[in-house]
C-alpha cells in the first residue's frame, strides 16, 4: 500500500507540469551514507521539468534499494556555465519507506541536491549529483545522510500529454 501511495505522489509531482512530459529523464546508480557506514548502493530515477525561461523547474525522484526507498518532489534551479556545462540545485520533501524512516528518524524527509551536468549532445546528459537527506529536526533522531549519484539522462522535447 505504501508503494502505491508513493508511486501516486511521484506521478502527480506538480500539477503545473501535469500536462507535459518531463524535459529530461535521469537514471543511474548511487552510493548512500558517505560519511559513515553502512554504505550501500542504490538506484535512482528522476524526471526534471524546466520552465521555458530556463532557470526554474521541478524534479520528481525515486531513490530505491531494497527496503530503503525515498520518493520526493521539489523545485529545481538551473545555472548555465557554458560549453555544455550546467549546474542544477533542488530541494524538496519526500517520504521514506519503513526501514529508512526508522534509521533516519522520521518517514517524512527532505532531499537537497546539487547537480553538475555535462551535455553530450542535444539529447544526452551526464550528471554527478550530491544529495543530503534530513528530516529537518522534526524528530529527535536526525542523523542526516549524504549520497552521490552518477546519472545518465535523455532529454525529451517536453511534449504535452494528450488528454
Amino acid at each position: 500500500m505504501n508503494r502505491l501511495l508513493l508511486s501516486l505522489l511521484f506521478l502527480a509531482a506538480f500539477p503545473v507540469h501535469a500536462q507535459r512530459l518531463p524535459d529530461q529523464i535521469l537514471a543511474g546508480p548511487g552510493l548512500m551514507h558517505l560519511r559513515e557506514p553502512p554504505r550501500f548502493a542504490y538506484g535512482s530515477v528522476e524526471g526534471d521539468w524546466i520552465r521555458p525561461d530556463g532557470w526554474l523547474g521541478a524534479w520528481a525522484s525515486l531513490d530505491a534499494e531494497g527496503k530503503d526507498n525515498f520518493i520526493g518532489v521539489g523545485p529545481l534551479f538551473k545555472a548555465t556555465l557554458g560549453r555544455g556545462w550546467t549546474v542544477l540545485g533542488g530541494t524538496g520533501p519526500g517520504f521514506c519507506s519503513d526501514d529508512a524512516g526508522q534509521r533516519l528518524g522520521y518517514r517524512f524527509e527532505f532531499r537537497s541536491s546539487a547537480y553538475l551536468c555535462w551535455t553530450l549532445d542535444r539529447r544526452q546528459v551526464f550528471i554527478l549529483s550530491l544529495s543530503h537527506y534530513s528530516n529537518g529536526g522534526m524528530s529527535r533522531h536526525n542523523p542526516g545522510v549524504e549520497g552521490i549519484r552518477f546519472l545518465y539522462g535523455i532529454k525529451l522535447d517536453g511534449t504535452r500529454v494528450s488528454s
